[in-house]
């Protein structure tokens, strides 16, 4: 089903930053399997994502429908890794054995819809989002470690699998940094009254907050600038590069309505909304337009739901938070 819902796109050529990124980026044209060759592609803030590109072309140069095929791959795999996450979830002690009998269903079900939703198709077939397809493989895979080593007597060993899905799922792409985050989430909701191995697991989580705010002040900043001062320096930094006459403010003010518009497309995913390059009118401020007070509004009651439901509606809040 996944197969033919992507048939047709599998000649689709490189746009926009394709060729900047790999067309163009003779860094990521592999010749052979030398070292020095693959260290060269993993260069940039990237690595595992350039990688994955440059052993791309060393199979099969610039054709576009090998490109293809691995990021349908990529999303297959990223679907079984949601179907373990859904399984291992619905089998948790925190549910009292109520999806016993339904559970695989339900995960097959919801790995099934997630695979074939229209929104998935940027990540599937505009190319250079293989960075976006590997970053949720990877955080899959280190959220099915962590429950594995939650579950398990001897947990360290699934900690360090953890540990090396988040670092490959950083290095795919930047938004993986949420990945701590979704952890700590995970285990204050689904192993709030499983009083054995807190104490590792809640260290665990902890330390894992490090691992993205180091890979930031490495990649980002260079480690000889203070971490602090870097992140400030990043956050008052002038845009204008990327788009003309926006701020930092103006931009998380958008983000706000963006939001509302993903939820809205995972509900209506009509072909006619849509598009690889969205045009959005940019927040001015909180009451220009007015749909960012709406949006903000809607999303402080949506996580206020969430969090007074933990207890009553543990995936229905976990699924919220995530989002």
């Amino acid at each position: 089903m996944v197969l033919a819902s992507y048939a047709n796109s599998f000649q689709s050529p490189f746009q926009f930053d394709g060729h900047a990124q790999i067309v163009n980026n003779t860094s990521l044209h592999l010749e052979d399997l030398s070292l020095e060759g693959l260290e060269k592609a993993m260069t940039g803030t990237r690595p595992v994502t350039n990688l994955s590109f440059a052993l791309n072309y060393y199979l099969g140069g610039l054709e576009v429908n090998g490109f293809h095929w691995a990021n349908l791959l990529i999303h297959l795999l990223t679907a079984l890794a949601l179907f373990g996450v859904i399984w291992y979830t619905l089998g948790l002690e925190i549910h009292q054995g109520r999806y016993q009998a339904t559970r695989y269903g339900m995960a097959l079900l919801g790995a099934l819809i997630w695979a074939v939703h229209p929104v998935q198709t940027q990540a599937v077939t505009y190319l250079v989002q293989r960075s976006t397809e590997l970053a949720a493989l990877f955080g899959m895979m280190a959220l099915i470690c962590y429950i594995r080593g939650r579950c398990s007597t001897r947990p360290w060993g699934w900690y360090a699998f953890c540990l090396a899905g988040v670092l490959l799922a950083l290095g795919s792409k930047e938004t993986a940094a949420v990945l701590p985050v979704l952890i700590l989430f995970y285990e204050l909701i689904f192993f709030s009254e499983n009083r054995q191995g807190r104490g590792g697991a809640m260290i665990f989580s902890l330390l894992l907050f490090m691992v993205p705010i180091l890979f930031f002040w490495m990649y980002y900043l260079g480690a000889s600038q203070g971490v602090v001062d870097g992140l400030l320096r990043y956050v008052n930094m002038d845009y204008s590069f990327m788009v003309a006459d926006h701020t930092f403010t103006q931009r998380l003010l958008t983000e706000s309505r963006i939001i509302l518009h993903y939820l809205s497309l995972l509900i209506y995913p009509h072909p006619a909304r849509l598009t690889l390059d969205y045009d959005y009118l940019w927040s001015q401020s909180i009451l220009d337009p007015l749909t960012t007070l709406a949006s903000i509004l809607f999303i402080t009651a949506t996580v206020i739901y969430a969090l007074m439901g933990i207890r009553r509606r543990p995936l229905l809040s976990y699924a919220i938070l995530w989002f």
